[in-house]
């Protein structure tokens, strides 16, 4: 039993981690931006006199400056805490290796729904989840260091993830 609702919890981080990005991705998205920021940009712009895409320029580049800023850190904190496990004889040095290189390529994955469709990106991160927990138990890689491939708090509201959407040790929709 303790088994099941490690993997259950194990499965949940994970798909947490992966609908994480999923939120980053989507907090990154000019759209995303434009949707959340236009009614400020507007107000700036016409309060100061200012030229409206100048305004939103300022904005997408201190947003793309903060998303790098966090991303740094998170990557940071993440290999603190994986050279720890190698040093606590959790983890090996190639599953740190490993975990570092999975983290790159769950990036790039994100960054490659960026122009499909919500239905399109949502069956993609579904398919990358369950990849994502077999590549862990492939090799070996316990579930709390699988877990922190994204090292994040889940976006709940945010992205892909809606507020109740996880319920405790299985999904309301999506992968069981």
């Amino acid at each position: 039993m303790k088994t099941l609702h490690k993997l259950a919890i194990g499965a949940i981080a994970l798909a947490g981690t992966v609908a994480m990005g999923a939120g980053v991705y989507a907090a990154q998205t000019p759209n995303g931006i434009q949707n959340r920021m236009s009614g400020l940009v507007a107000a700036i712009a016409t309060k100061f006199n200012l030229n409206p895409t100048d305004v939103q320029k300022v904005f997408d580049e201190q947003q793309a400056l903060q998303q790098s800023q966090m991303q740094a850190k998170r990557q940071e904190q993440m290999k603190t805490r994986l050279d720890k496990a190698v040093k606590d004889g959790k983890l090996t040095q190639a599953q740190e290796d490993m975990i570092i290189a999975k983290q790159k390529e769950i990036q790039d994955f994100m960054a490659s729904l960026k122009d499909k469709p919500a239905a399109d990106r949502l069956a993609a991160i579904k398919t990358e989840m369950a990849a994502l927990k077999q590549w862990a138990t492939g090799n070996k890689i316990p579930q709390q260091f699988a877990i922190g491939l994204g090292d994040g708090p889940m976006m709940k509201g945010r992205g892909m993830m809606k507020p109740g959407q996880l319920k405790h040790g299985e999904f309301q929709r999506g992968v069981k």
